[in-house]
């Protein structure tokens, strides 16, 4: 985890992550289980959680997007300057039911992200995303 967050470190943990070893990835996850919110809004983590959402197989991209949308600070992730982009990757990695699920959540906070400088990308996102 301290390696996600550091400003060197994430570039090693990156690499890893797109060698795309499942195991490693899933050991990865299960590590940062319960830190997804929390990483997606730091500078550096965040870019960590992107590739695992792109790197990983589905069951744990899911796991990822389950964690952040469960979150009462999943509000705070989709307008965080860093978290905007794990909430627009997020919505690029899910399929079916959990994009739907997923694409609702963020529809939701309409309210909220419409005017807000990064909410309005990703609520626009999410609004493409269940055509």
């Amino acid at each position: 985890m301290l390696l996600a967050e550091d400003c060197y470190g994430n570039y090693v943990v990156q690499f890893v992550i797109k060698m795309k070893f499942p195991l490693v990835n899933e050991r990865m996850i299960r590590e940062l289980c319960g830190k997804f919110v929390r990483l997606s809004m730091n500078k550096h983590a965040s870019n960590v959680v992107e590739d695992l959402m792109r790197c990983s197989n589905q069951d744990d991209v899911n796991a990822i997007v389950e964690e952040l949308i469960r979150s009462t600070d999943f509000l705070n992730v989709i307008q965080d300057p860093y978290g905007n982009y794990v909430a627009q990757r997020a919505l690029k990695c899910t399929k079916g039911y959990l994009r739907r699920k997923l694409s609702f959540t963020i529809r939701s906070y309409r309210n909220e992200l419409q005017n807000h400088p990064h909410g309005k990308l990703v609520l626009d996102n999410a609004k493409s995303s269940k055509r």
